[in-house]
């Protein structure tokens, strides 16, 4: 947040503009730090998806991906069912990329090995 603030108003308003955020929805999901860093890989592990290779073969789509994590008003309920292993189970009926996650899982390019 610093580093945007840093910029003033317009200029940070603009660099946030180009991530598709407005500066209230980065400020708000600053809050809950780094999400789309930590949870996302995560979610797609427990679908059997490599996170790695999906973010440098589709870097758009994971920059999607990330930013509605990032914003998510789930993360909490998220985060508890990762470590408790019932994503896989329950995601579909909260997480907002279920439908890439799916679609993901279906295509079988970004599998994870073995």
């Amino acid at each position: 947040m610093t580093e945007i603030e840093a910029l003033g108003r317009d200029e940070g308003g603009r660099v946030l503009a180009e991530c598709g955020l407005s500066q209230a929805e980065f400020k708000g999901a600053m809050g809950h730090a780094f999400a789309s860093k930590l949870l996302l890989p995560e979610a797609m592990k427990s679908r059997g998806i490599d996170a790695e290779v999906f973010e440098n073969r589709y870097p758009e789509w994971s920059r999607d991906m990330g930013r509605t994590c990032m914003l998510c008003p789930e993360r909490s309920r998220c985060s508890a069912e990762l470590a408790a292993g019932e994503f896989e189970a329950s995601y579909r009926s909260f997480c907002p990329n279920a439908g890439d996650l799916d679609a993901l899982a279906e295509c079988g390019d970004c599998r994870l090995p073995g």
